[in-house]
């Protein structure tokens, strides 16, 4: 009798046990964020256990030279007028407040996203609409979103709420002031948005009534590079591109062809994502554009058929950095040719800063951006900690087809300006250095 009293007792607590992880969609498939997202998102940002990246962050060394820096002190010295850095101090308050307040980390601990789905340029009422994407909010708590709901009915006093039903979802209307939230709970996830519909579509999307974001072919292809990333950006460039034309068809045509050749220039780039991951005690990162190459514009096209080559700059930077940056890519003579081009309407303009570049460099600005080869390198290391403003130190690499070339234009733009240089050596190096009367002895130095 005892046994099979212990027996009945096992199998209620395991059933129990296995009601509470099922309706916690546990053994569902959709354990991901962009289930809930339709496939025509034009933007999709993804953040697991966002709790232990702020941790992260604040003890990284580049957090903590961040968090040793007085911003407001800086921003008096740069002059910022009183209101500025009121805004500045409000907006600090906030933000270190968000990183440790102990409910937004539990609301969102397992899973926090954001997405942008396509609005109709015209309202139901036929006024054209001014927001042209629909925000949506999917968190995933740590606990059971049920029993967070109860608790959460406790911060309840500030706003007005009304409920709906859905397909057996409960929809709940907030109403703050002249600001209205929707919010649900659906598969154990928190969804918010500004608009009834969009959370319906949600619930949709999950049942499979229409596709969504996590079976689209190209997001799959993304993430699957990526491996898996703890955070993750997904951007539909193409979407963008489409929903932006017709939010266009609204304005003026001088701002329709505007914005259009703005769009034309992006032609090509289909798909693109960002990742981060962790990688044993290393935090690695990764982007990737798809691209169509027939439509390319001709300076993203000039880009991509830049061959890869190995960085001969890493050589120089030193162990402790707290941001390196190395790419090939530099083609200032395109950017240039970008550049001249958008600004058809100032010939004048274009024609002032020809003519300054060549008396200040005795160079043509075709010449210069020719002396400049592909690459690019720059890296940034804490600088003193002791200093009232503990500023940090960074350095530029450039490398020069033409040496002597390159170091006869610094002489003259030197001797243009008056720049008062002190010549310096460091074991057979030479360099020029410049006193920025900075805090700390900060100098401005270049060599070869």
């Amino acid at each position: 009798m005892k046994v099979r009293y212990i027996a009945a007792l096992c199998l209620i607590m395991l059933l129990f046990a296995g009601w509470y992880f099922w309706d916690s969609a546990v053994f569902t498939k959709k354990e991901a964020a962009s289930f809930y997202v339709p496939q025509d998102a034009v933007l999709f940002v993804e953040q697991k256990n966002i709790g232990a990246l702020f941790d992260t962050l604040q003890n990284s060394r580049l957090g903590k030279t961040l968090g040793a820096m007085d911003f407001l002190q800086i921003s008096k010295d740069l002059g910022l007028s009183g209101e500025n850095q009121s805004s500045l101090e409000q907006s600090l308050k906030f933000f270190k407040g968000l990183l440790n307040n102990t409910l937004f980390r539990e609301f969102s601990g397992k899973i926090f996203a954001f997405a942008l789905l396509p609005a109709d340029p015209v309202l139901a009422d036929g006024e054209s609409n001014s927001y042209p994407f629909k925000p949506v909010l999917i968190t995933k708590p740590k606990h059971k979103a049920e029993i967070l709901e109860i608790v959460s009915s406790v911060y309840a006093k500030d706003f007005r709420q009304s409920e709906t039903s859905y397909k057996g979802v409960t929809i709940k209307k907030l109403q703050f002031d002249d600001f209205v939230v929707f919010a649900a709970v659906i598969d154990g996830y928190f969804l918010f948005s500004i608009d009834e519909q969009t959370i319906q579509h949600a619930y949709d999307v999950s049942r499979g009534g229409h596709t969504s974001l996590a079976n689209n072919q190209n997001f799959q292809t993304l993430k699957k590079q990526l491996q898996e990333p703890e955070f993750m950006v997904f951007c539909s460039l193409e979407g963008l591109r489409q929903q932006l034309a017709k939010t266009t068809r609204q304005e003026t045509p001088t701002v329709q062809k505007e914005l259009g050749e703005k769009l034309a220039s992006t032609s090509g780039l289909m798909y693109s994502a960002y990742g981060i991951w962790h990688d044993k005690e290393l935090l690695r990162d990764s982007s990737i554009t798809l691209v169509d190459p027939t439509k390319l514009d001709p300076f993203f096209a000039q880009l991509l058929s830049i061959p890869a080559e190995n960085n001969d700059t890493l050589r120089f930077a030193p162990e402790n950095i707290l941001t390196y940056y190395w790419s090939n890519t530099l083609a200032l003579s395109s950017i240039w040719k970008m550049y001249v081009e958008n600004s058809k309407a100032d010939p004048d303009g274009i024609q002032q800063m020809k003519a300054a570049v060549k008396k200040s460099t005795g160079k043509e600005i075709s010449e210069l951006l020719a002396m400049v080869d592909g690459g690019i390198s720059f890296f940034m290391q804490k600088g003193d900690e002791k200093a009232f403003i503990p500023l940090p130190h960074f350095a530029i690499f450039l490398k020069l087809k033409d040496r002597q070339a390159g170091e006869e234009v610094l002489r003259m733009m030197i001797a243009q300006h008056n720049i008062p240089l002190k010549s310096e050596s460091y074991k057979q190096i030479q360099y020029e250095a410049y006193d920025l009367a900075l805090p700390g002895g900060l100098q401005a130095l270049y060599g070869f």
